[in-house]
This record gives structure tokens, C-alpha cells and sequence, in this order.
């Protein structure tokens, strides 16, 4: 099984906005914080037919967290911050007490997880589930959630 790789990116983004009643543009500059895991590979059990109920499959997981905040710059302290260890073990505990009939449920159930426990305002997940089809090497879902939105 490969290792995670779990970095911090920050990037910073110029957006228009528009400002007073006289519909003038003016540029703000929006900083996007985001954690991301790659890679992460794990037993899962997942699947709707028969021969996916006989033993874990392998699953590769992608996950960017965006920050609600800035402050672990200015702090250095890992409580401000979104402990991705911390992530994984929640995603491994989960694989090990649930079997999940699609891929879309489990992408739900990280989501709700990552943006509920760890408060992050956004996360963009990514579930592969490998050689399950012999014409693909690959498939899976991508959902990307917001903490302002259901969907």
C-alpha cells in the first residue's frame, strides 16, 4: 500500500468585485488555503454485486480541504489547521465499520465528515475504485461540497 501524500498549498486568486451603485470594478484578492491528500490507498468495502461482497476491495482516495481561515500562517499551531493524519484515521475507521453500496455514499460520507468535524468551508473528494473494469483502469466519482451549501 502507497503512502498518502498530504501537503499544504496556498494560492492566491485575483477575482473582480464590484463596488457602489455606480458599477465600478475593482480587483480584491482572495486567498485559497488548501490541505490535500493523494494517493491514499485502502481496503474498502464497497459494491452492489455479488463478487464485491466477498472480500475488501482496494480504493484510492483524493481529498483538497480547503481552510476556513488563514490563521495556522500567523499562528504555526496545528489546531488551526486541518490535521490530515487525523483525516486519514477518521476515513480508515469508517472503511473498517461500514460497507457502502456505491462510491457516491462514501464520497457523501467523507464530505459530511471533513466539513463537519474538521471545518473545513470546502472539500473536493475523488474515489477511485481500481480494476473493477477490464476496458478502464480507473473509475470513480469526484463530488466537490461546500460548509454553505447541501450540495
Amino acid at each position: 500500500m502507497r503512502n498518502a501524500t498530504a501537503i499544504l498549498q496556498r494560492n492566491a486568486v485575483t477575482r473582480p468585485a464590484t463596488a457602489g451603485r455606480h458599477d465600478r470594478t475593482s480587483s480584491r484578492l482572495i486567498l485559497v488555503n488548501t490541505i490535500f491528500i493523494r494517493e491514499l490507498r485502502l481496503p474498502a468495502w464497497i459494491g452492489l454485486y455479488a463478487h464485491e461482497k466477498i472480500a475488501p476491495q482496494t480504493i484510492e482516495i483524493e481529498l483538497d480541504m480547503q481552510l476556513a481561515s488563514d490563521e495556522v500562517f500567523r499562528s504555526g499551531k496545528v489546531r488551526d489547521t486541518i490535521d490530515y493524519g487525523v483525516v486519514v484515521e477518521r476515513i480508515k475507521s469508517l472503511l473498517e465499520q461500514e460497507h457502502f453500496g456505491l462510491v457516491e455514499s462514501l464520497a457523501e460520507r467523507i464530505a459530511g465528515i471533513v466539513l463537519g468535524d474538521f471545518a473545513a468551508s470546502r472539500v473536493k473528494i475523488t474515489i477511485t475504485k481500481l480494476g473493477v473494469l477490464r476496458e478502464a483502469r480507473r473509475v470513480g466519482v469526484m463530488i466537490e461540497r461546500s460548509a454553505n451549501s447541501s450540495h
